[in-house]
């Protein structure tokens, strides 16, 4: 037995605090240091990070395809050929799929691109205590990556009003994008102080062709003061970065299922990127089923362009509802995939995509958790 006795009450002890840097999530340990223990006692992590002896753990545990994912997702960022300007992008929203596109956008178009840093509980808290409203979770993250590049002194932030995306197989040739993230651009300067900076935004069409998109890229340069000179050659860059990135994540997710065998099981994580796959807004949910020794999978490593036709997906015009329904198509017909689906509290469009999801399953188990600031690890691991 493991029990120490009754006299451990008489041992002396001593107890000190850190923060953990390991991921986004900084957690506050405790460290109880017990006289005559081999190792300290840990507590405080959102992760097993201190409270498991890795030295003695069993089985081992799957790579992190979320951790690759965000690395793949700003291997993109380079610097110009020639620097004649910084601008700032907003690792949120839907830059967390097209920052390839547009870092690679503005370094053809000689602007050296700063990211902002990952969603930390520092930068959550920022955002949360900044909007005037109550919208979704995402959202209020993203206004504290707008603060954080405030704060660095960036001057160009760069924030285009995405109207829609393309989507190649389906039967309208595009899906539309959240309101809420639309409109991001016009809304946030009510409850940021931007000081020196500013927002720099045009709506921007990717859903209705090459010539649409480059009329409303031309717009948006023009309100950098980038000018227009390149812009053909620079957005070919760009969608070569943004294919390139997509090839990446499904090339990946083909090695993974060809590695599983018949009996494996894998967590397809049935997101949008700017939830489930921002380890500060996930609760490191990836990160445990991958210690735990289970596959799991961003969904956006599966080919959900190849089902995107499907009947039961005709009437879905938000293009993020698209690839949720996508996802449980694929994941319905593989005997090996479950999905895990991430949402948030006072997300409109969840709310009646989760009825079609629910339905294409077609009685095949899922788990659903809603994610706001508030949340806290404890249930979801259960």
């Amino acid at each position: 037995s493991s029990f120490k006795g009754f006299a451990v009450s008489e041992t002396g002890y001593d107890i000190s605090t850190f923060e953990c840097q390991g991921c986004p999530n900084t957690c506050a340990i405790r460290k109880v240091k017990v006289e005559g223990a081999e190792r300290p006692l840990f507590y405080g992590s959102r992760c097993e990070k201190y409270d498991v002896d890795r030295s003695k753990a069993d089985g081992e545990g799957k790579p992190d395809l979320c951790a690759e994912r965000e690395e793949m997702l700003t291997s993109y960022v380079r610097p110009p050929a020639k620097k004649r300007g910084v601008v700032g992008i907003p690792r949120t929203m839907y830059f967390r799929e097209w920052l390839p596109f547009f870092s690679t956008l503005m370094a053809e178009m000689g602007y050296e691109v700063k990211v902002s840093g990952p969603s930390t509980k520092r930068l959550i808290h920022k955002g949360v205590e900044k909007v005037v409203n109550e919208p979704c979770f995402p959202l209020k993250v993203a206004h504290g990556h707008i603060i954080e590049l405030v704060e660095e002194g960036v001057k160009d932030i760069l924030l285009p009003a995405m109207v829609n995306t393309s989507a190649p197989g389906h039967e309208l040739g595009y899906g539309q994008v959240c309101p809420y993230a639309q409109t991001l651009c016009y809304t946030a300067p009510a409850a940021i102080d931007m000081g020196q900076s500013r927002l720099v935004h045009a709506p921007v069409r990717f859903g209705f062709g090459p010539k649409v998109l480059k009329k409303d890229l031309r717009v948006l340069l023009d309100r950098l003061g980038a000018g227009r000179r390149g812009l053909g050659r620079a957005i070919e860059a760009a969608w070569e970065a943004q294919r390139d990135f997509d090839r990446r994540l499904k090339e990946r997710g083909r090695q993974v299922l060809d590695m599983m065998g018949p009996d494996d099981l894998a967590m397809v994580v049935v997101s949008r990127p700017y939830n489930g796959a921002d380890p500060g807004l996930n609760l490191g949910l990836p990160q445990k089923m991958s210690q735990l020794g289970v596959w799991s999978i961003p969904m956006d490593f599966l080919d959900l362009d190849s089902v995107v036709d499907h009947p039961e997906l005709a009437e879905m015009y938000w293009r993020y509802g698209q690839k949720i329904l996508a996802a449980a198509l694929l994941a319905r017909s593989d005997p090996r995939l479950y999905a895990v689906v991430i949402t948030n509290f006072g997300c409109g469009p969840d709310s009646f995509i989760g009825h079609f999801f629910r339905k294409i399953m077609d009685g095949k188990p899922f788990l659903e958790i809603e994610i706001d600031e508030h949340s806290a690890d404890v249930g979801a691991i259960t």
